[in-house]
């Protein structure tokens, strides 16, 4: 679990710091960076917390591919794409570790860091559904 965690938090920090240096749009631009911040926050969380090394992440992080591998039927091809591909990648996770939590056994410790780390990601996707919904209207993020 804890692994999959790192896996998913580094994707994360590598898709959000790939879509900040690929935007022209410098709202989505510091958006995106804070967002690679607040992934890299978690990343430092999870290390102290259970008391590992991070793993090295991938150097080559590559937008379209990342969209291929995680299954989501879309390419980054603008802003609106970028938010609706982090909120797919943050939904994911919350399905990940959500089903790995209802099959592990009641009250077990794996339970329990499953349901905390599928509510961490839920809030992800609620907070990237509110920035997108401002995005949409024109108003600044509340990052």
């Amino acid at each position: 679990a804890i692994r999959r965690a790192f896996e998913i938090e580094l994707g994360g920090h590598a898709f959000y710091a790939r879509a900040a240096q690929s935007t022209q749009d410098p709202v989505l631009e510091e958006l995106f960076g804070k967002l690679a911040d607040m992934e890299s926050q978690h990343i430092a969380t999870l290390a102290r917390r259970y008391h590992t090394e991070v793993p090295t992440p991938t150097k080559n992080f590559d937008l379209e591919r990342a969209t291929i591998y995680a299954g989501i039927d879309k390419r980054p091809d603008g802003p609106i794409d970028l938010f609706e591909i982090a909120i797919a990648f943050e939904q994911r996770a919350v399905d990940f570790f959500t089903s790995r939590g209802d099959v592990a056994p009641e009250g077990s410790p794996e339970r329990e860091l499953y349901s905390e780390l599928a509510a961490e990601e839920r809030d992800h996707v609620q907070l990237l559904r509110t920035e997108l919904a401002r995005y949409r209207q024109g108003k600044p993020g509340l990052l």
